[in-house]
């Protein structure tokens, strides 16, 4: 009978980054919209938006984050592995492929404005006729412009 000792040992340091690069990755996140950068109009873009969004007074309701974020919802999952595929490959945090979210996120909602691929598209004929064109959500361009993304980190991440 033959006997066989055998130790195997395992490096387990890339798994280990891997795991570390995770677990920063879960407290950051990438935003895309309007923040209260100021507007002509006196209020702040989010709060231009908000109303547009969600319609006020004799404004109805132009719902482009809405739309934005449905059409967005089917590119983001190979964003995601994009993101986790520079973990892997890089090693470290993937800041690059983190923008690419942010930016590809910006790019669905000025689309949604520029294509008026939103709910109520066009303006009353009297304001049409002040602006010289019917296309909501563009006047000056100013609005959709200032969309924009943020990456931001939180240390309050708990785990549902």
């Amino acid at each position: 009978m033959i006997k066989m000792k055998a130790t195997t040992k395992m490096d387990m340091s890339g798994l280990r980054r891997f795991e570390k690069r995770l677990a920063q990755l879960v407290k950051t996140q990438v935003e895309a919209g309007f923040y209260d950068d100021p507007h002509y109009s006196g209020m702040t873009t989010a709060q231009l938006m908000n109303i547009h969004e969600f319609g006020y007074g004799n404004n109805p309701q132009r719902n482009v984050m809405l739309t934005s974020s449905l059409s967005f919802k089917y590119e983001l999952p190979r964003l995601i592995k994009n993101v986790y595929r520079s973990i892997v490959v890089a090693g470290k945090m993937p800041e690059t492929a983190l923008k690419v979210v942010g930016q590809k996120y910006v790019d669905a909602i000025t689309f949604t404005i520029d294509a008026g691929t939103f709910s109520n598209p066009v303006v009353s004929k009297s304001w049409a006729e002040i602006k010289g064109f019917d296309a909501a959500m563009i006047h000056f361009g100013d609005l959709r412009d200032s969309a924009r993304y943020k990456i931001t980190k939180s240390e309050n991440y708990q785990r549902f």
